[in-house]
């Protein structure tokens, strides 16, 4: 019991670092010039590397820390909190999707600890966001998600089954010819073909999507789970969500102004 009043304790600390904004990033900040250069080298990987799905990505996660260090606003709001949670995962995904299609480029070893380092970092971002916004707020925005996944699951299997059934994989296309010249030579000249890999990087991109989702299902499910757990003992300890009494307080606030309003006029 301890040790789960300690993390209640835990959560709260963070809640309140938000609120009062202790953990906004100030200029004279290491941190400041950590997440700049993460930007630079994010508009450098776009630029001149031409490596679109990364740098968007990169670009699109620098946005999600930005506003969580300094605003609190998402913490309390549905639509704003859902949209956070969505740009983590629309970041993390153009990543993936990005170094999955460079990945003739990469040693196999390399893009395996970079997907895995990606995936634990999405699951941690999304577990903080979760847990540090109110209670009622996280929980229905989980289960929202969760419910738009297994649907969107549902429904590209389908349609991966209808579509992409009888498609090659582009390794299969290529051992189909001895050489990549060989390859690239059949490609300008015939449509068939052409349209063979552009139905091979569909299947590819959808299949990438839904190891995508899985992450983004279980942990979702596993948050409201979370979430589940933290208000009963919040309920068996007598405490009240920190976001519900910052909510009252403010009430309280602007009810005492419109008194002094009204006893004024």
């Amino acid at each position: 019991m301890s040790k789960m009043r300690k993390w209640i304790c835990e959560i709260e600390e963070l809640q309140r670092k938000t609120y009062d904004g202790t953990n906004h990033i100030t200029v004279k900040s290491v941190e400041f010039y950590e997440r700049w250069i993460v930007l630079i080298m994010a508009i450098y990987i776009i630029v001149y590397l031409g490596k679109y799905a990364i740098g968007i990505g990169i670009c699109i996660d620098w946005a999600v820390y930005m506003v969580t260090k300094q605003t609190e606003s998402w913490c309390t709001s549905l639509i704003r909190c859902i949209i956070m949670l969505l740009s983590l995962f629309l970041g993390y995904s153009l990543c993936v999707i990005g170094f999955v299609l460079n990945r003739k480029h990469m040693n196999i070893f390399v893009l395996v600890v970079v997907i895995i380092y990606l995936t634990k970092k999405f699951l941690a971002d999304w577990y903080k966001i979760s847990i540090i916004s109110q209670s009622t707020v996280a929980k229905m925005a989980n289960e929202l998600i969760s419910v738009f996944v297994t649907i969107m699951f549902t429904a590209g299997t389908y349609v991966e089954s209808l579509v992409f059934n009888d498609v090659p994989s582009l390794s299969m296309i290529k051992k189909s010819y001895h050489s990549i010249e060989q390859l690239k030579i059949v490609l300008a000249s015939s449509t068939v073909l052409q349209k063979k890999i552009f139905l091979a990087y569909g299947k590819l991109s959808m299949e990438v999507i839904f190891l995508m989702l899985l992450p983004t299902l279980c942990i979702s499910l596993f948050i409201t789970g979370i979430i589940d757990l933290k208000e009963y003992w919040m309920k068996k300890y007598g405490q009240e969500d920190f976001w519900t009494r910052v909510e009252m307080k403010r009430k309280q606030r602007s009810l005492a102004k419109s008194k002094d309003i009204k006893t004024a006029e």
